[in-house]
């Protein structure tokens, strides 16, 4: 990696929570922290980040649950955007376990092609994919991954 060219301060941030029924009672016990560690990100106030892009990601069993077993939603820039995305999280189904790692294969494969997304200014602007990472080299890439199996 050209670690010169990189951008600082840039950050593209993914909350990974297991969606199934069996964890929507110890979510609600960490749902404040994550709403107010968010928005202290986007009042510029953790870790020197000037950028950063939020979205959660609800996952759930891959085969008890078919085609309704990942929750995806799209990066936002803003408080407002994350803590409507947050509020909108829904626990059900979920079979034995969450498909941990099927979601994070999931997330690894949405990566934005073009090099116009990977500018620091906002992505919307340029018709870039919401769901998607920004290019390595223009942000860097965080997974919270929340989860009560061990």
């Amino acid at each position: 990696m050209d670690w010169e060219r990189k951008v600082r301060g840039v950050c593209d941030l993914v909350i990974l929570v297991d969606a199934s029924a069996g964890m929507e009672a110890d979510f609600q016990d960490v749902r404040e922290t994550i709403r107010k560690t968010v928005s202290n990100i986007f009042a510029g106030g953790v870790c020197g980040l000037r950028e950063t892009r939020v979205c959660i990601w609800g996952y759930r069993n891959a085969a008890a649950d078919g085609v309704d077993w990942l929750d995806r939603r799209p990066f936002v820039e803003d408080v407002e955007g994350f803590e409507q995305q947050l509020a909108s999280l829904r626990f059900h189904g979920g079979g034995e376990t969450g498909s941990l790692i099927d979601a994070l294969l999931k997330l690894c494969e949405q990566v934005e092609e073009s090099d116009a997304c990977s500018l620091t200014d906002s992505n919307a602007a340029r018709g870039c994919d919401p769901y998607k990472w920004r290019k390595r080299r223009s942000a860097d890439r965080m997974i919270w991954v929340f989860s009560n199996r061990s």
